[in-house]
């Protein structure tokens, strides 16, 4: 069976509800693994028939001042969420996890969910980073209701982006919520892409010889939106622990971050281009190792090269 044929039957169970969430993306990461290393030809995967979970249609939701959902009283921390390559070759994507929404989690979820994380495809979003911390232009009206699709001048398309090595995944230009029901935002980014007026995501993502590439493009109608949504983003993700390491070999408008776990390592550049703010992630199991690095410094000089830094 093609790997594209399996991925398709994963998103269709997942999408009927045969099989959870967890059970999705634990099945379509080892499916990527495979693909991505060059391993043998794919054997169907197994499907564990379990019902889908249905929210309480009763449970009312708590937004605060700041306009970003609170964690739940009692929850446990979850991880940050960063962008994962949605494996689908469809443009469409049909499965409702997130790379993800918040929601309950069992306590093993944050070991779960930092290796699933980091295989760049975004995880479950926890408010708490956020308490005491509000975005530059955040305001209660901005952040609930989502804004109008808008197509600015000069805002960058997917045929800008770098050509990525190894096997294309997927890609396409999005809204905020289609990206992130693709896995590559979680909550309170859609939260922070809504109120700086980022209406239009530009996503490319790649596997090469185990290596995962993702590009995201966040498009605002302004310099002072891309500004300002940059640094909420950084802050945000710094939070979650990614630290600043130095880049040599790049500008000193990117910015290179980087979070190493036990299983997987991740860096990522980020700057801005006229009215946007780009965004490249580079992750590899196994810990840190220079090859890695100098992949992202590789894709950030050639998405240099298409979209110029300011």
């Amino acid at each position: 069976m093609q790997w594209q044929d399996e991925l398709r039957r994963l998103d269709s169970a997942l999408a009927e509800g045969s099989i959870s969430e967890d059970e999705h993306r634990r099945q379509r990461d080892e499916l990527l693994a495979r693909v991505s290393g060059g391993g043998p030809a794919v054997a169907p995967l197994a499907f564990s028939a379990r019902p889908p979970v249905i929210p309480d249609p009763d449970r009312t939701q708590v937004i605060p001042r700041s306009g970003l959902p609170s964690a739940p009283a009692g929850a446990p921390p979850q991880p940050l969420s960063v962008e994962r390559v949605n494996t689908s070759p469809q443009v469409s994507w049909t499965g409702a996890e997130v790379f993800t929404s918040a929601r309950p989690r069992r306590p093993h979820r944050r070991r779960l969910l930092l290796a699933a994380l980091l295989v760049l495809a975004a995880g479950a979003g926890g408010a708490w980073w956020w308490r005491g911390y509000e975005p530059a232009s955040a305001t209660p009206s901005s952040a609930s209701t989502p804004q109008a699709a808008v197509e600015p001048r000069g805002e960058i398309e997917v045929d800008r982006l770098p050509t990525l090595p190894g096997v294309r995944l997927d890609g396409g230009m999005l809204s905020p919520v289609e990206a992130k029901r693709r896995n590559l935002l979680n909550d309170l980014e859609v939260e922070l892409l809504n109120a700086h007026g980022s209406t239009r995501v530009a996503y490319a993502g790649s596997a090469d010889n185990g290596a995962l590439y993702a590009v995201l493009v966040f498009n605002t109608n302004s310099s002072d939106k891309a500004e300002k949504l940059a640094s909420d983003l950084r802050e945000f993700h710094r939070r979650g622990g990614l630290t600043p390491v130095e880049q040599s070999g790049l500008p000193t408008e990117v910015s290179v971050t980087r979070l190493v776990a036990a299983d997987r390592t991740l860096y990522r550049a980020t700057y801005l281009s006229g009215n946007a703010v780009v965004r490249i992630g580079v992750s590899r199991a196994g810990g840190e190792e220079p090859a890695l690095a100098e992949a992202l410094r590789r894709t950030a000089r050639q998405a240099l090269e298409a979209m110029p830094a300011r």
